[in-house]
């Protein structure tokens, strides 16, 4: 008897962490999830102006505006081993928590290596 108050306990906590973890974290498209084709993007073929409005509306504009002019300019620590973490670090102010902050960075870092590939042929 005393284990049914536990785990009904426990399932009160833990749908209370899983709405205030909701409530703080932009919508992401989830991978298990279907995915309209709006809300998907190619970053092998979007331009600024298209990536821009995308990671706006997923992050926030003002978020995405800060975080991707910090990432530009130190994309040098995209290929150093432990620039990911320094990045993490930069970003820690703008988003509630570090998944989110992964999440963006990966973008990113993907869309402006991208982007140097193309300019560069």
């Amino acid at each position: 008897m005393g284990e049914d108050r536990d785990e009904a306990a426990y399932s009160k906590q833990s749908s209370e962490q899983s709405w205030a973890q909701q409530a703080v974290q932009p919508k992401l498209p989830d991978s298990n999830q279907n995915v309209t084709s709006e809300e998907m993007i190619n970053i092998t073929s979007c331009n600024l102006d298209q990536f821009g409005a995308y990671m706006s509306k997923q992050y926030g504009s003002a978020q995405f505006q800060q975080g991707f002019e910090l990432i530009k300019k130190n994309q040098d620590l995209i290929y150093v081993d432990d620039g990911e973490e320094k990045l993490v670090k930069m970003l820690n102010k703008l988003f509630s928590n570090e998944d989110t902050i992964r999440g963006f960075i990966n973008f990113c870092t993907t869309f402006l290596i991208v982007q140097n590939m193309q300019y560069a042929q």
